[in-house]
């Protein structure tokens, strides 16, 4: 209603020509109702925190005429820092001005009208006066200010000439001198504004003929604004003996504007990576040890507009997203940097150039640029005026191998200087290692601020969903369904990470899909997958059609059939290049022929097939299923070709593995296999795993009961059956001798007269089903159940089922919950069992299904510490009421309880044979205690203030302690004796360890810092500082070649033991960081802290790889499971 009033008052009136309106911020021209124009020039008096986030600061010039105004718009670019041109301000958002005519009424006071009176058309073309007109004393207009431009660049191109500016007339009349004498004149005409042909015609009859009829040979020359003018328009121009040229091509620059447009209009209408479907992408960079992150696109646009050279390499494996990333940046720069123009080379399509401004001609000419002046090219690149975007370096030549991968590089980026704008990207595998293209670029990357190395990750599962609702046009339902659809297939879930890999399987019909899932339809995982390798290994093959000579599809899938089954057999994770490429050569030996060394063929292999490169630059497959797959469709082939296959009898299958077998060999051709190899007494234990596996494939698939038609009396002697479920199986009079049947499900299972000596059926559950007959001697049944099992009564006297729970024989246990307030975990070796000590009780807990086993009652404190014994059989504990206590976890009973300390003992350790105990206590002593009775050995006196933490060298020779006196202590266990006084900490030592192999023991202290010294002699070897608090827990990795410490200071530290320089800072924690623990591989660190949470540590690249929440307090022990898998 106000804008209606407002109108009523003003516009209807005619009472103002123009509006200036300060809150709106869009930069754009509006009309009221009557016609009054308003323009929006946002408000300069609002807080910067107030402002809308996509208008920065900006300001317009408003130049009024008594026929229009023009408005000039400037916005502040963060990123560049410096005011540039707001394109947004004109009709066609490519120009920071605006002209607008419009009948202003009322305005010849302050306009006077022009002096009609004057010269003839002739006089005023040529002779006439003029400055003395109030038209031109008037504000010049866009037409005069173009002309102004014209004739400056001109008088550039021509230093000595005499300029005259013909402005009623449209031309500059240029009178250049001559080197012999005399004089030369041209009209330089000028079309504000797009070539036409009438304004060519126009100017050819009237300007250039009046200089042609005083000079024949006259050059006549015709600036226009816009994009280069067609060809047959430049053609007309010729004709009439004018020379046209856009602006640009007159400043002595390449005028690329019909290729911008061709470029825009093509990325507009790309349906291979169209702009809908881009989702923002997590990237690292080489060396920064900033960990991973997201928003490329806005970081390149910051790199890019710095003002020196701007390189930046992007690498990433196939399919990770290089080429959308670079048509995304392609479809932003314009905006953000309206001064740089874009321009997107693919170099698959171009032939090999020493310099970036050759390979840049070569795109230009394929896209019908025809006037290309080197000269004029190279000053465009070093001018930084082009963002030169390569895509695909690792296509531009294929004949290399990974020695001289980087050479060529090197080579094409010496033409980087000036301001050159340079993104380019390559696959990872194209080089060597990273590091390779580093050492490539020298001291580039060193002296450049601005230019960087980065690698593109795998989606994160919440850019598949974001991916999968762009797909589906914001459909979050849907994307969501899709999404838990491929979580049930499989690893397609896992294959989806990649984004090339998704696109392809989310394009896939929900139907089949869900055939695949209820393994019905006439497509099976098998299947599935088939499609997905022939998929990628077609385009890979596509990709490199041009040169010489290809390797096709067929070959790759041969090269990587040979390389799967290799790592099968040797069960490593990766291959090494030089394996790699031996490899290849003899699987594809007609490659020789080609021209083809044994490194060019791993090169084209390992950067063109199922391939990635690892940190270490080792190879290995993309994902582990794809191998599976490899491996089952040549044990498929094989049987096929003779009926049986040697692959399957090397290591375990996994259960995708066994349905990719099963379904390409055949379910009767399988079921087959399966039985001849469980009834051969030669089968090794792998094989006969496998062929039961097999075998319930097959039959499940068919609809059978696997229980059904297995025949008894099977030789499955040293058969890995852990967590299978047996129920019903006809196992009767089975040679199971040294079986692995632990946590099996044994529901109605008959073993009766089955051979069962030194099986391992720790964890098992039998309900009904027979054991008579059976044979037990030196079986194992801890922690196993029997429930209303025939036979039980008979065998139960033997000693092998005294572990095993009984219904009938053995009385159930109460077992009272503590209070939840856990202190210290611990696995057991085998990773069977986890202790974890919470207030006065220990629970005893099954790792595999998390169920409480035993709750050990007995000490009347809270439990400070518990550890196994290195054989597993016993447990320790340490607690506040003054006492440590030996433990029998199967059955939960004490062993024995150690008395004689005079104060809380705070920690406890097995020597590494568990023949001995020590245990630290507040009365400032240690004790060596025999591991089997419980009898004191000795008493360790020396420390003068609480001992916090004891720990044994690896060999058992020497015992370290930690104590509150500012000391820590090596001592001799054999006779009690301290070796060595280890001072230098300026306050009280919390932990110490050992390396895994003895040479070096690490101590942490309150003064916030860690030191590493040499047990042999005492010797202080180097101080690690960098902690702002003091230092909780100190560990090595498996292999000793890192430290990792926890400090009250939130953070954990990675050090180098050897140098004591510190690796990596992992921050994250809002409170103290309490203790810390290596993975078995030492890939990963666990962190417990203060805040309540668990953090897990992905140590290649120093990024959290996961915040385990859920605690209610503190969390005050960490520990990874033997085998890595839990935490």
């Amino acid at each position: 209603r106000d804008a209606d009033d407002l109108d009523r008052v003003m516009g209807e009136t005619r009472l103002v020509n123009l509006l200036l309106h300060g809150h709106t911020h869009d930069a754009k021209l509006h009309r009221l109702p009557s016609g009054l124009m308003v323009l929006s020039t946002g408000s300069a008096a609002v807080d910067a925190a107030a402002r809308p986030a996509e208008v920065p600061n900006q300001y317009q010039l408003v130049a009024v005429r008594r026929d229009g105004f023009t408005r000039y718009a400037r916005q502040y670019s963060v990123g560049q820092r410096r005011w540039i041109g707001d394109t947004r301000v004109s009709r066609t958002g490519s120009d920071w001005r605006d002209e607008r005519s419009a009948e202003l009424a009322d305005v010849d006071a302050a306009f006077p009208p022009p002096d009609r009176t004057g010269g003839t058309k002739a006089d005023t073309a040529e002779g006439g006066k003029s400055g003395d007109t109030p038209a031109d004393r008037a504000p010049p207009g866009s037409r005069e200010e173009f002309l102004d431009r014209v004739a400056e660049a001109t008088q550039v191109r021509c230093p000595g000439a005499t300029i005259t500016r013909r402005p009623e007339a449209g031309y500059l009349r240029v009178t250049q001198p001559l080197p012999g004498g005399g004089t030369e004149q041209w009209p330089v005409g000028v079309i504000d504004g797009p070539a036409t042909q009438s304004a060519i015609d126009a100017f050819a009859e009237t300007v250039h003929a009046l200089f042609v009829s005083r000079d024949p040979s006259v050059r006549s020359e015709l600036v226009h604004g816009g994009p280069a003018a067609p060809g047959e328009l430049v053609a007309r121009a010729r004709k009439h003996g004018v020379r046209l040229r856009s602006f640009g091509e007159y400043q002595g620059l390449l005028d690329l504007t019909r290729l911008a447009e061709a470029q825009r209009e093509r990325l507009a209408n790309d349906r291979i990576y169209p702009a809908q479907l881009y989702v923002p992408q997590r990237y690292r960079i080489v060396s920064s040890g900033d960990g991973i992150r997201t928003g490329l696109i806005e970081q390149a646009i910051q790199w890019l507009s710095a003002d020196d050279a701007r390189l930046v390499i992007v690498l990433g494996d196939f399919g990770r997203g290089k080429t959308s990333f670079l048509r995304q940046l392609t479809r932003t720069l314009p905006a953000e940097l309206p001064d740089v123009l874009p321009i997107l080379v693919e170099l698959r399509s171009l032939e090999k150039a020493p310099a970036l401004d050759e390979l840049l001609a070569q795109h230009l000419v394929r896209h019908g640029v025809e006037d290309i002046n080197p000269a004029k090219l190279r000053y465009m690149i070093e001018s930084g005026r082009v963002a030169l975007l390569f895509d695909g370096f690792d296509e531009l030549e294929f004949r290399v191998g990974y020695d001289n991968a980087a050479d060529y590089l090197q080579v094409l980026l010496e033409s980087v200087t000036g301001g050159a704008k340079v993104i380019l990207t390559s696959r990872t595998q194209h080089f060597r290692s990273a590091e390779q293209v580093r050492t490539a670029l020298g001291e580039r990357l060193e002296t450049r601020t601005a230019s960087r190395v980065v690698v593109l990750e795998d989606f994160s599962e919440q850019q598949i969903l974001h991916f999968l609702s762009n797909l589906y046009g914001g459909d979050h339902a849907r994307a969501g369904a899709r999404f838990d659809l491929l979580g049930d297939i499989g690893n397609l879930l896992e294959l989806a990470h990649n984004p090339r890999m998704l696109a392809f399987i989310a394009a896939l019909d929900d139907e089949r899909l869900r055939a695949v899932q209820g393994e019905a339809g006439h497509i099976s995982a098998a299947g599935l997958y088939r499609e997905i390798i022939e998929f990628w290994l077609a385009g890979e093959t596509a990709r490199k059609q041009h040169g010489l000579p290809p390797i096709d599809e067929r070959e790759r899938l041969s090269a990587c059939t040979a390389l799967a089954l290799r790592l099968w057999a040797s069960r490593d994770l990766t291959i090494a290049l030089n394996d790699l490429s031996a490899e290849v050569s003899a699987t594809l030996t007609g490659l020789s022929e080609r021209g083809y060394s044994d490194d060019e063929a791993g090169h084209s292999i390992a950067s063109g097939s199922l391939l990635v490169r690892t940190e270490d630059g080792a190879f290995t497959f993309v994902h582990q299923s794809l191998m599976e797959w490899l491996v089952a469709a040549a044990a498929a082939d094989d049987l096929s070709a003779s009926g049986s296959t040697q692959i399957l009898a090397t290591r375990r299958m996994s259960r995708l593995m066994v349905a990719f077998f099963t379904d390409l060999a055949g379910h009767r051709a399988a079921r087959r296999w399966a039985a001849r190899t469980l009834a051969d007494q030669g089968a090794s234990h792998t094989a006969k795993q496998n062929a039961l596996a097999i075998r319930d494939r097959a039959d499940t698939a068919e609809g059978r009961d696997p229980a059904e038609g297995l025949p008894g009396h099977q030789d499955l002697t040293g058969v890995d059956l852990r967590s299978q479920d047996l129920t019903g199986r006809n196992l009767r009079g089975a040679n199971l001798v040294r079986a692995d049947l632990r946590g099996t499900r044994l529901r109605g299972t008959d073993l009766s007269g089955a051979d069962l000596r030194y099986a391992d059926l720790t964890g098992a559950r039998m309900v009904g089903g027979s054991l008579r007959g059976a044979v037990l001697t030196g079986s194992r049944w801890d922690r196993a159940a029997l429930l209303g099992t025939e036979g039980a009564d008979e065998t139960a006297t033997s000693a092998a089922l005294d572990a095993a729970a009984i219904a009938g024989r053995d009385t159930a246990d109460v077992m009272l919950q503590p209070p939840t307030f856990p202190r210290s975990v611990a696995y057991s070796p085998d990773g069977s069992l986890l202790a974890v000590a919470s207030h006065h009780a220990v629970e005893v807990i099954d790792a595999a299904d998390v169920r409480v086993l035993r709750i050990l009652h007995g000490h009347t404190g809270s439990v400070q510490g518990a550890v196994f014994s290195p054989s597993g059989t016993l447990l320790a504990t340490a607690a506040e009421d003054g006492t440590a206590r030996i433990w029998d976890p199967a059955t939960g009973t004490t062993r024995t309880t150690l008395h004689g300390h005079e104060g809380t003992v705070w920690d406890v350790a097995f020597s590494p044979d568990g023949t001995l105990l020590a245990t630290a206590s507040s009365d400032k002593t240690v004790r060596i205690w025999d591991g089997d009775s419980g009898t004191t050995r000795m008493t360790l006196r020396g420390h003068t203030g609480i001992v916090w933490s004891v720990a044994f060298s690896p060999d058992g020779d020497l015992l370290a302690t930690a104590s509150r006196d500012g000391t820590a202590r090596i001592w001799d266990p054999a006779t009690g004796t301290t070796r060595t006084i280890l001072s230098g900490h300026q306050g009280p030592v919390r932990d110490v360890a050992f390396s895994p192999d003895g040479t070096l023991l690490a101590t942490a202290a309150d003064d916030g810092t860690v030191r590493i010294w040499d047990p042999a002699t005492g010797a202080a070897r180097t101080t690690l500082q960098g902690h702002d608090s003091g230092v909780q827990s100190v560990a090595f990795s498996p292999d000793g070649a890192l430290l990792a410490t926890a400090a009250r200071d939130g953070t954990a530290r990675i050090w180098d033991p050897a140098t004591g320089t510190t690796r990596t800072i992992l921050s994250g924690h809002a409170g103290w960081a309490r203790d810390a623990a290596f993975s078995p591989g030492g890939d990963l660190l666990a962190t417990a802290a203060a805040d309540g949470t668990a953090r897990i540590w992905d140590l290649t690249t120093g990024t959290v790889r996961t915040t385990l929440p859920g605690h209610t307090g503190g969390v005050y022990s960490v520990a990874f499971s033997p085998g890595g898998d839990l935490l």
